[in-house]
């Protein structure tokens, strides 16, 4: 609560929930450490790829999108 000043976002966090606009921090503090990553670093802004529950040789069931800090979307398969 103290990190993050709001009762809706500790709860979103505490449910294991990934939302558009979470930070990065918010993201590793809901559903953990990712197995892997992709990161590339373009003119106007930075992107990661993380990638979580693996199902095999870069098969993952979890893939979340962040750009500039943000999450802007994922694929749960």
């Amino acid at each position: 609560m103290e990190k993050y000043g709001s009762t809706e976002i500790v709860d979103l966090i505490m449910a294991r929930q990934i939302w558009q606009g979470m930070s990065y921090d918010m993201l590793i503090d809901s559903i953990g450490k990712p197995e892997d990553f992709d990161h590339k670093v373009y003119k106007t802004k930075e992107t990661f790829v993380l990638k979580y529950h693996s199902t095999g040789k870069n098969r993952y069931k979890t893939r979340v999108k962040i750009e500039d800090d943000k999450v802007v979307g994922w694929d749960l398969k």
